[in-house]
């Protein structure tokens, strides 16, 4: 994890990523699970496992990631019927440029503010 440093304040990568996307803490640590597993896909299951939460929590969770375009999901048909989800992140790059157009925008605001003074 970076900090950067901001006159008063210092923030980490985590704040960072969590702001640029409005995530909540359960959000941003299945985020980061599966950034950390280039093109792998995991199940429901598998994220609940690992980052020991409700599975409803994590469901919710994954929905909230789809809807901000942060996570693919991936529907897995069953032989005698049914499906289930599997999910992975998006491409760290692409997220990297989203999260610098949030601060660019962040940026232009306070320009503007600081002028207004």
């Amino acid at each position: 994890m970076t900090n950067i440093q901001f006159a008063c304040k210092t923030f980490s990568t985590d704040q960072i990523l969590k702001c640029s996307f409005n995530l909540s803490t359960t959000d941003l640590i299945i985020l980061k699970l599966l950034l950390s597993k280039k093109e792998k896909f995991y199940s429901t299951k598998e994220i609940t496992d690992k980052i020991a939460r409700d599975r409803t929590t994590v469901q919710r969770s994954l929905s909230t990631l789809v809807e901000k375009n942060l996570v693919i999901r991936r529907q897995k048909n069953a032989p005698k019927g049914g499906y289930s989800y599997f999910y992975a992140a998006m491409d760290k790059n692409e997220i990297k440029v989203r999260i610098k157009d949030t601060i660019d925008s962040f940026h232009e605001v306070l320009i503007n503010n600081v002028e207004l003074l």
